[in-house]
């Protein structure tokens, strides 16, 4: 049978050894034990591995339920339901995570609901301000319309009064009919450009595609409006190449007689207004420049609006309904060209205008 024994020297009074003691015992009982705290100790580690998986199992149940619940919430809310929230009642991490969702889902419903509101408000309002614009539209075509038939009338009228069927005239008569004409044609135009405004608004503007020498149209209204500009000193000037463009000849008159004759009307007493074109990349280039004040840049976007004004004080004292340059601007684009305005405080405007060359 093993024994475990210790074995222990014994020593006389003068150090030598005499003898040994020794004390044993069997082994068996001492494996037995030690087996016994092996046993225990396999199965105490055995019981707490089972455990830790049956607690994992359940807590990433548990997780996995509430971050499902979280997903679910947030897809239910990314589809437009801004009333869905996250219920997780977890205690940690992940409640807090569902509950800054739902604050977030609380914002963003309010700003939705804001924006819808906001939205129909807008809505209303462009409702209102397009019957707005169709009652001025309205309004325009029958005021064109009404104007029209007697205006024809006064200009046949004064053209038998130039040409003296009447009976000789004398310079000063001469002169009052040049300023009845010229005010004619100038209250023509107007009507010309609502007609026009109202022809564009409803797409129906028709457009002729003749061959225009755009060096011949401009000496030709520079004419035309040459007592206009003697009256304020003015002197016109033309340099523009002998070039051709396509389109309609009476639409392209009414775009540089608008242009021209805002240059004159705003332009300072003893000033110039030039009349400039060249060719430019494919394009023949207008620029009618004048030495009237100024146009501020707040204002440059907004000119070519309908009915705006720059200020209608001193608008109403040269005139001007706010038409002309819309009308333009639609002429000039159903051309396939461009119209763009520069100017400066105190030293005048240039507008340019972009046709499409023809050689």
């Amino acid at each position: 049978m093993p024994y475990l024994a210790k074995y222990s020297p014994i020593y006389n009074i003068d150090g030598e050894v005499i003898g040994m003691t020794c004390v044993g015992t069997p082994k068996s009982p001492f494996t037995a034990l030690l087996n016994s705290v092996i046993q225990k100790i396999f199965f105490i580690a055995f019981s707490s591995l089972i455990i830790a998986v049956f607690v994992a199992v359940i807590l990433n149940k548990k997780i996995v339920d509430s971050i499902k619940k979280l997903k679910n919430s947030a897809e239910s809310f990314g589809r437009g339901n801004y009333d869905e929230r996250a219920s997780i009642d977890t205690g940690d991490e992940l409640e807090e995570l569902a509950e800054s969702f739902n604050k977030m889902a609380d914002e963003i419903g309010k700003s939705d609901k804001k924006l819808k509101s906001d939205a129909h408000t807008l809505k209303t309002s462009f409702d209102e301000l397009k019957e707005v614009d169709n009652l001025k539209s309205e309004i325009l075509s029958i005021v064109s319309h009404e104007l029209r038939t007697p205006l024809t009338a006064i200009l046949g009228y004064v053209e038998l009064l130039k040409d003296e069927t009447a009976g000789k005239l004398s310079e000063k008569q001469k002169e009052f009919i040049s300023v009845i004409s010229e005010n004619s044609d100038r209250l023509k135009r107007i009507t010309d450009n609502m007609s026009d405004l109202v022809t564009v608004d409803n797409k129906i503007l028709d457009i002729k595609r003749d061959r225009i020498n755009l060096k011949k149209e401009v000496n030709d209204i520079l004419r035309s409006f040459d007592y206009f500009a003697e009256i304020k000193n003015i002197v016109l000037l033309e340099d523009v190449d002998n070039l051709d463009i396509k389109g309609d000849k009476s639409k392209i008159h009414q775009v540089l007689s608008n242009l021209i004759e805002n240059a004159i009307k705003f332009s300072k007493k003893q000033t110039k207004v030039t009349v400039m074109g060249f060719e430019d990349k494919g394009n023949i280039h207008l620029e009618i420049t004048d030495q009237g004040p100024g146009i501020p840049k707040e204002h440059l976007g907004k000119i070519f609006d309908k009915f705006y004004q720059i200020d209608s004080s001193s608008k109403r004292e040269v005139g001007g309904s706010g038409l002309g340059l819309a009308v333009c601007k639609k002429i000039v684009e159903s051309h396939g060209g461009s119209i763009w305005v520069e100017s400066k405080i105190g030293k005048g405007t240039t507008v340019h205008v972009m046709f499409p060359l023809i050689k």
